[in-house]
């Protein structure tokens, strides 16, 4: 417990001196290790040592990304909130929800599967085409997480601790986008869900087939 206060009080105090930092520094290595732990546990098909360069990517994008442009975007989503509903209840964790869901969302997956694709030497076709069939697939299965826990988050939560909530939260997070960055979404929802759409049910391509339409 004394470990535990001792930890909240310099992150108070860091919060305090240097916002930006400190969100970027939680988000880069919460996001570093959502993707070594879906590397290790949830594919555990990587022979030998974790892909660093991967793990490297996943920490910039929460360092670069997730710290620094979602700390301002709760910024000013608590200031737009105040807009058209004073003080807590229903009316603002409504509006709240409804522009994280709609807006941040898909932005910030789109920007992990850009980010990300670069970063692994990706061709321009096959990122617009990961985005063409994936994006909204996974979008909807983050959201199935992200709702409920914005919800909770914005009615239960202190505004001046949605970040750090969101942030221990994007340990999680930072699971689930890794792996639906590197697997077909879609077919997978297509096969638990009997259809989906954005793609023919039951087709998966292969890596030659990637290869290939990118040649």
């Amino acid at each position: 417990m004394a470990g535990w206060r001792a930890w909240w009080v310099g992150y108070e105090k860091a919060l305090a001196r240097a916002p930006v930092l400190t969100q970027s520094l939680v988000g880069g290595g919460l996001w570093a290790a959502g993707d070594l732990a879906v590397q290790e546990v949830v594919e555990d098909n990587h022979p030998g040592a974790p892909d660093l360069r991967r793990v490297a990517l996943a920490g910039a994008y929460g360092f670069g990304f997730v710290g620094p442009v979602g700390g301002a975007w709760y910024a000013w989503l608590e200031r737009a909130s105040s807009a058209w509903s004073r003080g807590p209840g229903l009316a603002k964790t409504a509006g709240k929800l409804t522009l994280d869901t709609v807006v941040f969302g898909p932005f910030s997956v789109a920007a992990l599967f850009v980010h990300m694709g670069l970063g692994e030497g990706e061709t321009p076709r096959a990122i617009r085409r990961k985005l063409e069939e994936d994006l909204l697939p996974t979008i909807l299965l983050d959201s199935a997480f992200w709702v409920p826990f914005q919800c909770a988050n914005f009615a239960l939560v202190p505004a001046r601790h949605h970040l750090l909530a969101v942030n221990l939260a994007c340990l999680v997070d930072s699971c689930l986008l890794s792996w639906a960055k590197h697997a077909d979404v879609g077919r997978v929802l297509r096969g638990a869900w009997g259809g989906f759409p954005g793609g023919e049910p039951g087709h998966s391509k292969t890596r030659g087939e990637e290869v290939g339409r990118d040649a």
